[in-house]
């Protein structure tokens, strides 16, 4: 199906759902697949963009494009498996990413309230950052603020739960960045 000296499984019939797939889109080029792709993925298709452009003129170093796609497939995990979490399966949740309140989503019940904030990393392992905003929320609400960390994207996607995260296991590191914006002024 693809011009290389690759054989894959060359003795066997492709499969149904493979050849429907490869029907449908194998005539796109990569940029065209790409914008399907982001159409689907992307929450806020024409801004996702936008920033993404902005991200590549710019020459950032990480793209924006692959963070915000690892962190709403983190978001959208969680969404998913919340209630088979057992501390979680009572709550309601209401998404307050818009919100910038320092968690993504309040789960509620009756009595109380917990933050949770979501972080994605692609593989088993890497990194995560909480902005000023995050850390400070949690720790004023302390166990009842969670860190969910999503994992391992490329593969198979499973969950660590840190409650209390600034009291726990992972060691933080505080990391002080100096920017320069630059602003364009006019005189009007």
């Amino acid at each position: 199906m693809f011009p290389n000296s690759r054989k894959g499984w060359h003795k066997r019939p492709t499969r149904h759902y493979c050849k429907a797939v490869y029907d449908s889109f194998g005539g796109l080029n990569l940029r065209e697949f790409t914008s399907l792709l982001k159409k689907i993925v992307y929450k806020e298709h024409d801004l996702d963009l936008l920033m993404e452009e902005v991200e590549r003129k710019q020459g950032a170093g990480v793209s924006f494009a692959s963070r915000l796609i690892t962190g709403q497939a983190a978001e959208e995990y969680f969404k998913s498996k919340y209630q088979e979490i057992q501390l979680f399966k009572d709550f309601e949740l209401e998404d307050t990413t818009r919100l910038g309140c320092g968690f993504d989503f309040r789960l509620t019940s009756p009595n109380t309230f917990y933050g949770v904030e979501v972080k994605g990393v692609a593989k088993s392992t890497g990194m995560i950052a909480l902005t000023s905003k995050e850390h400070s929320v949690a720790s004023i609400l302390r166990g009842r603020f969670f860190l969910v960390v999503v994992k391992n994207f490329k593969e198979n996607p499973y969950h660590e739960i840190y409650r209390d995260p600034l009291s726990g296991t992972l060691a933080f590191s505080r990391v002080e960045q100096k920017t320069i914006q630059i602003n364009w002024t006019a005189k009007v």
